[in-house]
């Protein structure tokens, strides 16, 4: 798994490609909390 940062967000990726799992960069949100979410299925994690 790795994460590649693209603008205010960063995609997470395997061997298969996108996971779909996404998260704000540092600074996106005020309380310093990295919250993912999933675009296919819109889960938190």
């Amino acid at each position: 798994m790795s994460w590649q940062q693209l603008g205010q967000y960063e995609y997470e990726y395997d061997v298969r490609g996108y996971t779909g799992w996404y998260r704000c960069t540092e600074g996106c949100l005020a309380d310093g909390d990295w919250p993912e979410w999933n675009y296919n299925t819109g889960e938190q994690r």
